[in-house]
């Protein structure tokens, strides 16, 4: 399973993709959420992590800008509050 984690705090985002890693789990990880976009224009995730809280668009903006696109990824929504 390949899983887009999109997290703006390098430290959680490291840790995140670590046990995700260790789980057998195929991680690539997008700091922004432009960057996420970009990256699924690319390849084609099964599921997709995102911060709520990114600068620029948000995590539900991605979700939904790659909902329309056919991608077929399911959302997933971390917040660290």
């Amino acid at each position: 399973m390949r899983i887009l984690l999109v997290e703006d705090e390098r430290k959680v985002a490291s840790f995140i993709a670590r046990a995700l890693r260790e789980n057998s789990y195929a991680v690539d990880i997008a700091e922004s959420g432009e960057k996420a976009l970009e990256l699924t224009t690319d390849v084609t995730y099964d599921a997709i992590l995102l911060d709520v809280r990114l600068p620029g668009l948000s995590g539900i903006q991605v979700c939904r800008e790659t909902a329309p696109a056919g991608h077929g990824s399911a959302c997933a929504y971390v917040d660290g509050t």
